[in-house]
């Protein structure tokens, strides 16, 4: 996903940080935009890149 955000936005500066139980959340400057434990799945691609539009 990093890659695809990269591809899409080179500007953006992208950080993974590790969690833990299965905790998965995407965020923009502290804005949370998709949470893994809100809907119980991983998030495809195209989802994040609309949101970051």
């Amino acid at each position: 996903m990093e890659r695809e955000i990269r591809s899409h936005f080179p500007q953006a500066a992208v950080e993974l940080i590790e969690g833990s139980h299965g905790i998965f959340d995407v965020k923009q400057d502290g804005r949370l935009l998709y949470s893994k434990h809100d809907t119980g799945r991983f998030p495809q691609s195209r989802e994040i890149l609309m949101k970051l539009k």
